[in-house]
């Protein structure tokens, strides 16, 4: 059954997420870990003219890069991931690993350089998807270690993140082009808009968006998917980002499972930070560089299959009834071009929360409000 699914996901993301055509570069990176899903992806690949370079990688060996690296070590980029980067038109990666917490116990100081190693493949891959010149698409497998970050047996996982994709459905496309609608009629509401205003019995965030594009995530970036994103204007008078917000989910970042952030923005910077644990690592990775402490991104998510935090963030983000913030990067294409190694995804709760766009308010406890958007 697995094996017939792991099919179906590779079609969906080979000829739905990315478009592949015969003779396109497909840089396609992965861990060995998640070789079930790989080998369909990439024997497919092939099969349809592609011209397909393998990028599998082993995650054990970052553990000991980590425990035993010196600093030169730990910051020298991956030269055949910069060049891949530069010249494939097409990055599929599909997330999996054997352990979650190998990076656990690892000084925080050392984390943040290791993070520093792919700033330039990252920074790459946002120009030239802001460009149109390289399309990308972030997947995973799901294996037994994520099944056990999410207290979830691997069944259990499986099936979650299977129905999550819609192949639960006998026209999973379908179902995606039909999220792609209502997203854009939310899209079209927003886009003319000026500040965005969450408010939650412990949130009171202003986000300037004026004149920044939001994007529709319906399957093409990130798979599955589900929300929409912007970024906020950081050049306007305001800053871009003022106010409070909590994150009060886990989430894991390095390996490193951070609980319960709570941040203050003034002027589009993290000005203070708290964490019920790992509070130490929040703040070096608040120090990783100069972007860091900006916000990169805002997203609303739409994906009602997801109803349970996993502690992964490729499916967290999407839950339906939350917003998530982004420190770190942005991505250029919404008009946000923050520079930072960092990128890291934080999921607010939106269950008892009101969404205001210019004093409008559009979504109230955990829905939205008007008809033709998702429901959740």
């Amino acid at each position: 059954m697995v094996e017939n699914l792991n099919e179906k996901l590779a079609n969906i993301l080979i000829h739905y997420s990315l478009n592949v055509q015969p003779e396109d570069h497909v840089w396609l990176r992965g861990d060995i870990s998640g070789l079930p899903l790989l080998t369909c992806v990439y024997r497919q690949l092939i099969d349809m003219g592609a011209f397909v370079h393998s990028d599998i990688g082993i995650s054990s060996w970052d553990e000991h890069l980590a425990r035993f690296g010196n600093e030169k070590q730990l910051t020298c980029p991956p030269m055949i991931g910069e060049h891949l980067a530069q010249n494939c038109n097409k990055n599929l990666q599909i997330l999996s690993t054997t352990n979650t917490q190998m990076l656990h116990g690892i000084p925080s100081q050392k984390l943040a350089l290791l993070n520093q190693r792919r700033k330039n493949i990252l920074k790459t891959i946002l120009q030239r998807s802001a460009s149109r010149e390289l399309d990308w698409t972030l997947s995973l497998a799901p294996c037994s270690a994520f099944a056990q970050e999410a207290q979830m047996g691997l069944e259990a996982f499986q099936e979650l993140f299977y129905k999550a994709c819609f192949l639960d459905s006998p026209d999973p496309i379908a179902k995606w082009k039909e999220l792609s609608e209502q997203q854009a009629e939310i899209i079209r509401f927003l886009e003319t808009k000026t500040r965005l205003h969450i408010k939650t019995p412990d949130t009171e965030l202003f986000v300037h968006i004026e004149n920044m594009k939001w994007k529709n995530c319906d399957g093409k970036r990130n798979f599955p998917d589900g929300e929409i994103f912007t970024g906020p204007n950081l050049k306007a008078h305001c800053g871009g980002v003022n106010g409070r917000a909590r994150f009060p989910f886990q989430t894991i970042f390095a390996g490193v499972v951070v609980e319960d952030i709570q941040l203050t923005f003034r002027k589009g910077r993290v000005v203070a930070a708290t964490a019920k644990t790992n509070q130490d690592f929040l703040h070096a990775m608040l120090e990783t560089d100069e972007g860091a402490r900006n916000v990169g991104e805002i997203a609303i998510g739409t994906n009602s299959a997801l109803k349970q935090i996993t502690k992964n963030i490729l499916l967290d983000e999407k839950i339906g009834k939350t917003f998530h913030l982004a420190l770190g990067a942005g991505y250029p294409e919404t008009g946000n071009t923050n520079v930072s190694a960092l990128h890291w995804d934080l999921i607010g709760d939106l269950r008892e929360g009101s969404m205001f766009a210019d004093d409008i308010c559009f979504y109230c406890d955990g829905q939205f409000l008007f008809d033709g958007w998702p429901r959740l």
